[in-house]
Parts: structure tokens; C-alpha cells; sequence
């Protein structure tokens, strides 16, 4: 950063280095993630817990029928554990969808998680 002193001078300020910001971090997560959910008549909860300073987003989807709207949030006492949970229903149009969750605290790398849904 230059910031002027004299007409035609300049004097360079050292920029202070930025530590970046950690992504947040996985607490649990059920089923493990890359799997392969089966899904029954009971159907089948799937969850995220992670860890951030930052408040965090969690933003679910189906590879065909995109965003889901119906996870809700997994209570806790520390604000810096975060989590949400999906409970996906039996139906037949889940079958060989990938289903994913998106985790930002909207100033790191978000995380990604996928699972591959089979309906039985």
C-alpha cells in the first residue's frame, strides 16, 4: 500500500499478512460421507455437525431435484458447534441420486460433502 506524502512522494506501507481463515471443521457426520444411503420404508436421517467461529450454512441438495428445504438445525449449547439433519423419505425418485451438503461460514473454503442414495 503507497500513501502520499509530498506532491510525487511516496511512502510504502508493509501490508500485514492475513492468516486465512480455517474451514469449518467436521465434527460428525452420519452416514460417512462417499457412501452409498440406503433407503428403506423407515427411510433414513442423515447429519452434519461441524465446528466454526463463524455462523455456517448448511445447503442440501438432490443431483435431479437440486435444493432440499427441509433439514433442520441440531441444537447445542457451544455457538461454535453447528449442525443440521435431513431426514430423507422413502420414495422411489431418490433412487440413484447423489445427495449433497454444502457447509459455508461464508469467508473460507466451503466443504462438501456427497452421498449416493439407493432405494431399496
Amino acid at each position: 500500500m503507497a500513501v502520499a506524502l509530498l506532491p510525487g512522494c511516496y511512502y510504502l506501507v508493509p501490508v500485514p499478512y492475513a492468516q486465512p481463515h480455517p474451514s469449518p471443521e467436521r465434527i460428525s457426520v452420519f452416514p460417512e460421507p462417499n457412501t452409498t444411503v440406503n433407503l428403506t420404508t423407515a427411510g433414513q436421517a442423515v447429519l452434519v455437525v461441524v465446528q466454526d467461529d463463524d455462523p455456517v450454512s448448511f445447503i442440501w441438495a438432490l443431483s435431479r431435484d437440486g435444493y432440499v428445504g427441509t433439514a433442520t438445525p441440531i441444537p447445542n449449547d457451544d455457538p461454535d458447534i453447528q449442525g443440521s439433519q435431513l431426514h430423507l423419505d422413502y420414495d422411489s425418485g431418490l433412487d440413484q441420486q447423489t445427495l449433497s451438503c454444502v457447509i459455508s461460514d461464508g469467508v473460507s473454503e466451503a466443504v462438501t460433502y456427497t452421498w449416493q442414495l439407493e432405494v431399496l
